[in-house]
């Protein structure tokens, strides 16, 4: 009885760690959505292009649904500065070795920054834009 005992309360403690560890990582953009519209500004054209997608802040992470889907980048650590103009940056990657390193900025319920895109082809840089929902 006194081993199964000793088992849960470390269950119970590391699963209170985990949790507490996982609260230090929320950020001020968590639970906030936003959609975007990208232009590409360098780089060479593909077979597609990545015009819209959705930024959604979740956890202490950015997730990319359009790419996610796409191209499965998987969500990433995002790093936040400021109140009133807020700042961001992240680097996705997926399983194929690509990535995209994102630098942006809220003002309100506006977003803008860059997304530097990085695979077997080439370097693609964009400029993008968007509104929260």
């Amino acid at each position: 009885m006194k081993p199964f005992l000793s088992f849960l309360v470390a269950a119970f403690l590391l699963a209170a760690n985990i949790n507490a560890q996982n609260a230090d990582k929320k950020t001020t953009l968590d639970d906030r959505t936003y959609s975007i519209h990208l232009k590409m500004t360098e780089g060479k054209k593909g077979n597609w292009q990545w015009v819209n997608d959705e930024l959604v802040f979740s956890d202490g992470k950015l997730k990319a649904q359009f790419m996610n889907k796409k191209e499965r980048f998987s969500p990433s650590d995002v790093v936040v500065s400021g109140s009133s103009e807020i700042s961001f940056e992240s680097t996705m990657h997926n399983p194929g070795g690509s990535e995209i390193k994102w630098n942006g900025t809220i003002k309100g319920n506006t977003i803008f920054g860059t997304a530097v895109w990085t695979n077997l082809s080439g370097t693609h840089s964009y400029s993008f834009k968007g509104t929260a929902k």
